[in-house]
């Protein structure tokens, strides 16, 4: 009820049945059954002014029908040529599927109103009248044409003083019936109807229906090769008709390895509930279903540049919005490399003077190449140390032989790698404990992998041997002098 009140808006509601809500994805309406209202649909009254009925589409104008008196009833004192009320692009008993659910009384009723334009909309089946006029005039706005009027048991009653109503439908080509000559339903004395429209207009006719949707979205907008990403892909029917043959497609990137799952929700059927590879998919959506699919994937070690992806719905009925037919999403390839470095010693316990060996490698387990790669071991002081170097599987930049600290650039395609062969001889004055040593690499490009690009080998010496002639010092009853 709209009493006294101004520059309100009512749009986009079921009046008189029920509404299963306003999807946030795909803006449609889904009706299930009718819930009358005990007496009007809407009505305004006490001199309210301004207020708009409607909207500017059919998807915004509202959809009232099964109400237990009027649809929509006006009574604004009348005489005011200041008050004004629109009632636009509404529909009235009929139902969103196009079935018939009749407002027990007048589908609109003027009844001592003031200024009222009523355009495009759809009066349907009322058992008293499509539009009922009372008392103050003028109650019709100039522009008030393009209505849909078919079925009602009186097209225009007018009661009160001669009104336009021009340029609308009747339901027949040749016109109203009653006062005028046509099939159509029925205008009154005092209606001047013509000139009225002889073809039905689009907005009359009730299209079976459904508005089908996609969304898709993926967790990674940057990735590098061998990784993962996951996309989740989402079809949905909005309504106002269930569709049971949907197709959904979905091609896959060449560059990805996928499998998927899939759960249905609002009684979807047909959905495969576990695959591999692209989503090509027949379903059975009813309005207000949907199925939600998680597509997991692997990225090939040779993916390049951007992988873009779009999933598109197909429906068999009418689909008034098709902007929602399709879903893209693009990720970003980027080159990456997992550079490592492992360095060990031989398991031996030296003592000062003695040799031991270390082992050194580095490598690049891809998926890029990477062509500087930095290697950097500063040996301890207690070691001299000589090496030599072997590489593998294309490597390059590494030298074959030399001495002292390790100050390598290295050149390493994905999956090869150097390795380094280190003879250290510790210094015969070292102290005891142990030596402490650490290689490290940096690549040029991003690492996959944290924590593999350094490498510490601790090696435990042996000081029990004090002396170079190979005495020791746990047993003093081996020891002899002899006087020079």
């Amino acid at each position: 009820m709209v009493f006294g009140a101004n520059n309100n808006t009512i749009a986009g509601n079921y009046i008189g049945m029920d509404f299963a809500g306003l999807d946030d994805v795909t803006f449609s309406k889904v009706h299930r059954v009718g819930i009358a209202n005990g007496n009007r649909g809407v009505h305004i009254a006490s001199g309210a002014q301004d207020n708009v009925i409607g909207g500017d589409t059919l998807r915004e104008g509202n959809f009232i029908a099964g109400n237990a008196t009027d649809g929509i009833y006006v009574n604004t004192n009348g005489g005011n040529p200041d008050v004004v009320n629109t009632l636009l692009y509404n529909t009235l008993g009929r139902l969103p599927s196009g079935g018939d659910l009749a407002n027990a009384d007048n589908n609109i009723e003027l009844n001592n109103a003031t200024i009222t334009r009523i355009a495009n909309n759809r009066i349907y089946n009322a058992p008293t009248a499509g539009l009922q006029i009372n008392s103050a005039a003028p109650d019709l706005a100039a522009d008030s044409s393009n209505n849909c009027l078919v079925a009602n048991t009186a097209g225009v009653n007018n009661d009160g003083d001669e009104e336009s109503f021009i340029n609308n439908w009747w339901g027949a080509a040749d016109g109203p019936s009653g006062q005028g000559s046509g099939a159509g339903d029925s205008v009154s004395t005092e209606i001047i109807y013509t000139p009225f429209l002889m073809t039905e207009p689009a907005d009359c006719t009730f299209v079976v229906e459904a508005d089908l949707y996609v969304t898709k979205t993926v967790d990674q907008t940057a990735i590098a090769p061998t990784q993962n990403l996951s996309y989740t892909v989402i079809v949905g029917n909005g309504g106002p008709y269930d569709d049971n043959s949907v197709q959904l497609d979905d091609t896959l990137p060449t560059d990805l390895t996928c499998t998927y799952t899939s759960v249905a929700a609002g009684g979807a059927m047909g959905n495969t509930s576990a695959g591999a590879g692209d989503l090509m998919e027949s379903l059975d959506l009813p309005a207000g279903s949907s199925v939600t699919y998680t597509v997991d994937c692997t990225v090939s070690s040779t993916a390049i540049g951007t992988l873009s992806n779009t999933a598109t719905v197909t429906a068999s009925l009418t689909d008034p919005l098709t902007p929602n037919n399709s879903a893209t999403v693009n990720t970003t390839i980027f080159s990456a490399a997992e550079i490592s470095v492992t360095k060990n010693d031989d398991g031996s316990t030296p003592a000062p003077g003695d040799q031991f060996t270390y082992t050194i490698v580095a490598a690049n387990a891809g998926p890029n190449d990477d062509p500087s790669v930095t290697l950097t071991d500063t040996l301890p002081a207690e070691l001299d140390c000589t090496y030599t170097s072997v590489a593998a599987d294309g490597a390059s930049g590494n030298t074959a032989a030399g001495s002292g600290d390790l100050m390598e650039t290295l050149d390493l395609p994905a999956n090869s790698s150097v390795t380094y062969t280190l003879v250290c001889t510790i210094d015969r004055l070292a102290g005891a404990g142990s030596v402490s040593n650490t290689a490290t690499v940096t690549g040029t490009l991003p690492d996959l992998v944290d924590g593999n690009n350094s490498a510490t080998e601790v090696t435990t010496l042996d000081t029990l041997e004090l002396f170079s002639d190979g005495f020791e010092s746990g047993d003093t009853s081996a020891w002899s002098a002899t006087q020079p």
